[in-house]
C-alpha cells in the first residue's frame, strides 16, 4: 500500500466561512465518460477523496484506478467507518467513499481533515431536505402530534430558538438536559447541534447539508449534468460559495438532438387528467388508482404484446407499486450477470391489474448514476415532478424557475438509466401533461436549463 505524503493537518476549530477554495461544476451530458476522464486524471502525486453515489461505483473506481483508492471499511479494525475514514485523511491516502458517509463527516471538515485533499463529487449531493415529519413521527406513547407541535413543543418549552436573521433552529441546554425524552426527535437534535437545522415559516423544518464540506477542502470538482436544474448550484449560492461552471456547448446541442431521435414519447389518455405529482398520488382515490392500472394492462397488451416484461422501466409512488410501500431492491440475474430482476414482492394499487408487475424495473425517479437498466427499452414516467415550494423558499430561488429546471433535470438523468445511453431508441409513456411539455421544450432548444 502506498501511501501519499501526509498534509498537513489542524487539529483545532478553525472558522472557515471566509474559506473560498477553488470549485468547478464540470456539466456534461449523461454517457460523456465523466467517470473515465476522472480516473484516468488521477496520479500518486497529490491526495484525492472521491465521493460516489453508489456501492457499485466505489467498487468500479478501486478496480479501474491506476493509483491506490482506499474505502473506508468496518474491516480495518473500526467500529465506524468515518472513524477509518478519519484515519485515512490524517495518513493522506487516496480515498473513496459514498455520498451517504461524505454527508456525514462534518466535524471532520471543520477539524481541517480535508484541507489536504482535492475533493470529487460525481453527481450532485442531497443538499436540503425536509424533514417536519421527524416532529410528526414523535409524541407521547408514540402517537404522533400536529404540525404545530414544532412550536409547542419545541419552542414554547424551551427545548430550542430560532435565529431571528438566518432561522437556523439552535438548541438550548434544556434540549440538552433532557434528549432523551420520548417525545423529541434525536435526529433533530442532532441536526440542531451540526448547525444544520433550518426553520421556514410556522411549521416547517429543513436539513441543510453543512457548507463546511464544501469550504474546508484543498479544491471541489462537482461533475454533474444540467447543475442549474439541480438543488447544489442554488445550495452553493445561498451560502456564497462562487464556482466555475465548466460547459461543453456543442457536446450538449449533439446530446439533446440525439435524444429528439431516439426517444419517442406517448401519451396515455385515459388517466391524462389525473394529478401524478407526489402529494396527487398520495391522495388518489381507489378508483383512479384502479384506472392508472387498468392503463398499464391496456398498453401491455395492445402495444406491448410479446415484450419482454425485463426491458420494461418504471416510476411512480413507491406506495402504488409495492404494497405498503415496501420495495425489495432487485438483484443480479444469475442466469444473466449482466442484468437486474426484481425480487418477488406483493404488488400495489398500480400493478395489481397492469400485468406489469413480475419482471419489471420499478426505479425511484431521482435515480443517478446507475448502469443498472441500460437494457431496458420500454419507460413509463408515471410521474409529475415537482420541488418542495418550501424547500425553493429556503434556497432563495423563487425567481429562477427551478422548480422546471429541476423536473426535466431529473427525467433527464431517470431516462438515461435506460439504453438510450447506448445510442438505442427507447418508448417513454408519460401521462403528465407538464412533464411533456417541458421535456419537449427542452428537446427543441426552447427551455433554457443554464
Amino acid at each position: 500500500m502506498n501511501m501519499i505524503v501526509k498534509p498537513t493537518q489542524v487539529t483545532t476549530r478553525v472558522n472557515y466561512s471566509k474559506l473560498t477554495p477553488p470549485v468547478t461544476i464540470v456539466d456534461r451530458h449523461c454517457g460523456f465518460g465523466k467517470s473515465r476522464a476522472l480516473i484516468a486524471s488521477l496520479s500518486d502525486d497529490r491526495p484525492v477523496l472521491i465521493v460516489l453515489p453508489l456501492q457499485t461505483e466505489v467498487d468500479r473506481f478501486i478496480k479501474e484506478a491506476t493509483v491506490n483508492l482506499i474505502e473506508p471499511s468496518l474491516d480495518a479494525g473500526f467500529s465506524r467507518k468515518r472513524d477509518h475514514l478519519q484515519s485515512l485523511l490524517m495518513d493522506g491516502y487516496s480515498i473513496v467513499t459514498t455520498h451517504a458517509l461524505f454527508s456525514d463527516i462534518a466535524y471532520l471538515a471543520q477539524n481541517g481533515l480535508l484541507r489536504g485533499h482535492d475533493v470529487y463529487i460525481d453527481e450532485v449531493l442531497n443538499v436540503v431536505s425536509c424533514v417536519t415529519q421527524e416532529v410528526l413521527t414523535k409524541g407521547s406513547k408514540g402517537s404522533g402530534v400536529s404540525l404545530r407541535s414544532w412550536q409547542e413543543l419545541y419552542l414554547e418549552h424551551g427545548f430550542a430558538t430560532v435565529d431571528p436573521v438566518t432561522n437556523q433552529v439552535i438548541p438550548t441546554e434544556v434540549w440538552d438536559k433532557k434528549q432523551d425524552l420520548p417525545e423529541l426527535s434525536n435526529k433533530l437534535y442532532h441536526m440542531a447541534k451540526a448547525e444544520s437545522l433550518f426553520a421556514v415559516g410556522d411549521n416547517v423544518l429543513v436539513w441543510e447539508l453543512p457548507p463546511i464540506l464544501l469550504r474546508a477542502v484543498k479544491s471541489l470538482t462537482i461533475y454533474t449534468f444540467l447543475a442549474e436544474g439541480s438543488l447544489m448550484a442554488a445550495f452553493l449560492r445561498r451560502n456564497g460559495i462562487e464556482y466555475s461552471h465548466d460547459r461543453d456547448l456543442a457536446s450538449e446541442k449533439k446530446f439533446r438532438e440525439d435524444t429528439k431521435r431516439l426517444l419517442e414519447i406517448r401519451d396515455m389518455p385515459s388517466i391524462n387528467r389525473l394529478t401524478m405529482s407526489y402529494s396527487g398520488q398520495k391522495r388518489m382515490n381507489p378508483k383512479d388508482q384502479n384506472k392508472v392500472s387498468v392503463a398499464l394492462k391496456n398498453v401491455r397488451e395492445r402495444l406491448m404484446r410479446g415484450a419482454d416484461m425485463t426491458k420494461v422501466m418504471i416510476t411512480c409512488s413507491k406506495d402504488m407499486w409495492f404494497k405498503d410501500g415496501k420495495y425489495r431492491k432487485p438483484e443480479v440475474d444469475p442466469k444473466e450477470p449482466s442484468r437486474m430482476i426484481q425480487k418477488r414482492q406483493t404488488p400495489g394499487p398500480y400493478a395489481a391489474q397492469s400485468r406489469m408487475f413480475g419482471d419489471t424495473n420499478w426505479v425511484p425517479n431521482t435515480t443517478r448514476g446507475t448502469n443498472d437498466y441500460r437494457h431496458c427499452s420500454h419507460l413509463f414516467y408515471l410521474w409529475d415532478q415537482h420541488q418542495n415550494p418550501r424547500i425553493i423558499e429556503f434556497l432563495g430561488a423563487e425567481g429562477e424557475g427551478l422548480n422546471d429546471k429541476y423536473a426535466v433535470s431529473e427525467l433527464i438523468q431517470w431516462l438515461y438509466r435506460s439504453q438510450i445511453r447506448d445510442g438505442k431508441p427507447v418508448t417513454m409513456y408519460m401521462p403528465s401533461k407538464r412533464m411533456r411539455r417541458l421535456v419537449n421544450r427542452w428537446l427543441d432548444g426552447d427551455l433554457e436549463l443554464y
